[in-house]
C-alpha cells in the first residue's frame, strides 16, 4: 500500500471501505506556543483516507455487519 501512494496512485479498500491518496498540504503560518514566534509551515504531502459509502453508511445505521463482510472478504482471499 505505501509503495501504490509513494507512486502517486489511489489505494481502494476492498467492498467500498474507503480509498487512500496522497494529497498536498499548503504551505501556512504559524505560532510556536512555547516561545510566541511566528514560524512558516512548509508545504507537504501527506496520506488522505475518503471513506467509502458502504462504510459511511455502516457507522451511520450501527450496523456490526460491517466486520462480517470483512471478514467474509477475508476468507475468501485465504
Amino acid at each position: 500500500m505505501a509503495e501504490a501512494l509513494r507512486k502517486g496512485d489511489k489505494v481502494h479498500l476492498f467492498n467500498d471501505l474507503g480509498t487512500f491518496e496522497m494529497r498536498e498540504r499548503k504551505q501556512r503560518n504559524a505560532i510556536n506556543p512555547r516561545t510566541g514566534e511566528r514560524i512558516i509551515i512548509p508545504a507537504k504531502i501527506v496520506p488522505h483516507f475518503k471513506i467509502g459509502r458502504r462504510l459511511k453508511e455502516a457507522v451511520k445505521k450501527g450496523k456490526p455487519s460491517i466486520e462480517e463482510e470483512i471478514q467474509d472478504q477475508e476468507d475468501f482471499w485465504l
